[in-house]
């Protein structure tokens, strides 16, 4: 039988709606990784209260994931 509509095919396989979702998901992950990234290195982050750059960059996160 053919491959399944749930197929975790990308690339050149993938249609392009498929191909601008795994993109739209690696730009939110991006934001994410840097969101993190900062607050695990940045000594205010570590008390729990996000510094201005953490603030930053969780908007980011979230206007890239509202999209």
């Amino acid at each position: 039988m053919g491959s399944s509509w749930r197929s975790s095919g990308s690339g050149a396989d993938a249609g392009p709606v498929q191909q601008a979702v795994e993109a739209q998901q690696m730009r939110v992950d991006e934001a994410w990784r840097a969101y993190t990234g900062h607050t695990r290195k940045c000594t205010p982050c570590a008390t729990g209260i996000d510094c201005a750059k953490a603030q930053t960059l969780k908007a980011v996160w979230r206007a890239t994931k509202a999209t």
